[in-house]
This record gives structure tokens, sequence and C-alpha cells, in this order.
């Protein structure tokens, strides 16, 4: 199990709902580690937690420190593990949520002896056109969009259908 310090962005009920879904990793705020690791400078903390000896990472929707070289450096030096939530517009349900779907494969894939950087991100999407999925599926089978619509729309009648309706009730 690897143990991951959290910082000050997420909250103590998102915790304890992450707690239950990620046993790969037990996680634990940084007020709860040791309340004057609130505060420094990302270097400072990354550096505190290496030298308690008992951290593999940091969690952390504070994407700006790997743009500090200082920062790297230390991450480099340390061999920790950084999680980094970015673009989750500063919603810790969201940040969890990413959490709650990538910790289990990172914790697989975490070396101790080796400096790592995982950045988790939630961008928000436009949505898809269903006919410009039936493209990319038409050029992966070397046919074209129109060709493939054509062969498998339904007819007018099945539209006005409804499945439902042939089934028994109850």
């Amino acid at each position: 199990m690897l143990r991951f310090a959290l910082d000050e962005d997420f909250p103590e009920t998102i915790l304890n709902g992450l707690g239950i879904g990620i046993p790969e990793a037990e996680l634990t705020p940084i007020r709860s580690i040791n309340k004057r690791l609130l505060g420094m400078d990302d270097w400072q903390l990354l550096l505190s937690l290496h030298h308690l000896g008992e951290w593999d990472g940091l969690l952390t929707t504070d994407a700006r420190m790997l743009k500090l070289p200082r920062e790297l450096s230390v991450i480099h030096q340390t061999k920790l593990t950084v999680v980094v939530v970015e673009e989750s517009g500063h919603d810790p349900v969201r940040a969890a949520g990413l959490l709650l779907v990538h910790l289990p494969m990172i914790c697989r894939k975490t070396v101790r002896t080796e400096p790592q950087i995982w950045k988790l991100s939630a961008r928000d999407r436009n949505h898809e056109r269903p006919f410009d999925e039936l493209a990319r599926l038409a050029a992966h089978r070397g046919s074209n969009a129109r060709k493939l619509f054509h062969e498998h729309r339904l007819t007018k009648a099945e539209l006005t259908s409804n499945p439902l309706s042939m089934l028994p009730l109850g």
C-alpha cells in the first residue's frame, strides 16, 4: 500500500469517501500529518515528506508547481510520486472523482525508486456528433459514413415503433 499526503484543497468529507474506494493507497491530509506543513512552499512540503520517510508522494490540485524549477528538482531528487489534478476548476468533488478513477492504476505503476509526476485532467469538452463518430468508424472499416448509415439506419416504421410495446407487461 502506498501512502500519499493530500494538499490543503481536499476536504475531509471527500477524503473519507476516497479511503473506502482506494484500498491500494492510504490518503492523509497534510494537516493531519503535521500542522507545520500547512502553508509551506511546495518544495519545502515535498522535502519534509521525504524526510519523514514514510510517504510515497503528494496528491495536489496545484499544477503551478510543475512550472517551478525548484519544485521539479526536489521531486526528481526525493524520488517522490506527485499526482496533480489539473483543470478540475478547483472543484474538490471533480478532483476526488479523478483520483477514484486513476489512483489504483497509479499505485500499480508507482516505483518507489523512480520519481514520477502524474497529471490528471477533467477538461470540459464539447459534445461529439454521432455522424462524425460514424465517419471515424467507417474510415476504420474502409467505408464511408453515408454508406454505413444507409446500411444500418432504421426504417420509418422501426423508428416509430417502441420496443417496449413488444414485451409483456410486468
